[in-house]
């Protein structure tokens, strides 16, 4: 007889999709899910579901063509695209290390900040975390990562869904947010933003890079409901963010920035269900941002190492490589945590993360037609090049729009 603990695992797949949804959500997800929140209710929860949607597009275009072909979607790039492309993503990836792990030390520092009620500063909280994820992956501890990922990602998932159910409207009001989409007046920008926002976006890349597993894996409907499920996780995740900062600042008048964002989602958790209430949200705040730093900490030093063999068709000292890239990730970020703008830098990020979005969408629609000998498993359907292309044409624009709010703002 089947235990109800598997049969739980088999309705809720945790595999390595999973672990690709939650090293994408990070404190972006976060911040962006709270600033929509605060500043326009719940009027936008349709845009959350639509940004998870495509990102599963995407991820499962991804998986698609690196189960199908048994190399990862980078050798593609470096094998059918000019060589400058690969150069030029190769630039890229090391501007987005050091956004990234900007970001991520950046919410965990808030993440400790608020924890300690100030105790210990979001500097200090931030670099322990990044130095302790540093020294997991330089030990070897990859599956053990993968093991605390998943119990974080029970956390976050009890707490917030938990807050949000604390804090749920009208049942109408959130069926229209989710159901009847609309653009509330001149945020068409922001709209977009947030749809590209959600869901991460260049450890899309993750899935190939887990464990030595994943490289072996078919493309078979167990991966695609796993896929399915983790996207499907991300939106109902971020949509509960949404709901609480609706409450707490939309509801109530009251303008977020900086010093507010975290403590006040954290202080009105607090008057509902108390002390209780204050660590619920506290706790699954940390435990978000904490699971994605780990992520990207194993993951994308392994991304660096085959990116670089790629671009200079040598097999170079990979430990070298991503150990370098660890250093990068761990004290990079150090001169912009002191400018003490934990919230800017992730929000920063998050524009930085745009501009990949269209790339890839554009890269794997050009593989299916490029390459004649696809297998019909990488081949897309006609609605999965449709999807692609209405992804690269909205992510392009996002991206100028962003670049354009950040130049001429």
């Amino acid at each position: 007889m089947t235990s109800p603990y598997n049969q739980w695992r088999k309705i809720f797949a945790f595999g390595p999709g999973m672990i690709v949804a939650i090293t994408g959500i990070g404190a972006s997800d976060v911040i962006v899910s709270t600033v929509a929140g605060a500043t326009f209710g719940t009027s936008l929860l349709w845009a959350i579901a639509l940004g998870a949607f495509f990102k599963w597009v995407l991820n499962d275009g991804i998986v698609r063509w690196e189960t199908g072909t048994n190399t990862s979607l980078i050798h593609a790039w470096s094998t059918y695209l000019p060589r400058p492309v690969l150069f030029l993503f190769f630039l890229y990836l090391l501007v987005w290390i050091i956004g990234v792990s900007a970001a991520l030390t950046s919410g965990c520092g808030l993440a400790i900040e608020n924890l300690s009620h100030g105790n210990i500063s979001s500097f200090w909280g931030g670099m322990t975390h990044s130095l302790l994820g540093a020294l997991l992956v330089i030990l070897g501890y990859g599956q053990k990562i993968e093991k605390i990922i998943k119990l974080l990602t029970g956390i976050m998932f009890v707490s917030v869904v938990g807050c949000a159910l604390l804090s749920l409207p009208d049942l109408k009001e959130l069926f229209n947010g989710l159901l009847f989409p609309r653009i509330p007046p001149e945020t068409n920008t922001f709209t977009l933003s947030l749809i590209g926002g959600i869901g991460g976006s260049l450890t899309l890349l993750s899935y190939r890079y887990l464990h030595p597993l994943t490289q072996k894996r078919a493309y078979n409907s167990e991966v695609k409901k796993e896929l399915f499920q983790a996207y499907f996780f991300t939106a109902v995740f971020c949509i509960s963010i949404m709901i609480i900062a609706s409450h707490v600042f939309y509801k109530s008048g009251i303008e977020i920035n900086d010093q507010s964002a975290v403590k006040k989602m954290t202080e009105h958790i607090g008057t509902i269900a108390g002390k209780p209430g204050f660590y619920l949200y506290s706790i699954g705040f940390w435990a978000t941002v904490t699971a994605s730093l780990l992520g990207v900490w194993k993951i994308v030093p392994q991304i660096t190492v085959d990116c670089f063999q790629n671009l200079f068709k040598h097999e170079y000292h990979s430990k070298k490589i991503s150990q370098g890239t660890l250093l990068i990730l761990t004290f990079a970020p150090l001169p912009l945590l002191s400018l003490g703008k934990p919230l800017a830098l992730i929000i920063l990020f998050t524009v930085l993360s745009s501009l990949f979005i269209p790339f890839l969408a554009f890269t794997l629609l050009y593989l299916n037609y490029r390459v004649s000998n696809h297998s019909t498993q990488i081949r897309n359907t006609p609605w999965q090049s449709l999807l692609q292309f209405i992804i690269l044409i909205l992510f392009s624009w996002i991206g100028f729009q962003e670049l354009q709010n950040l130049i001429f703002k």
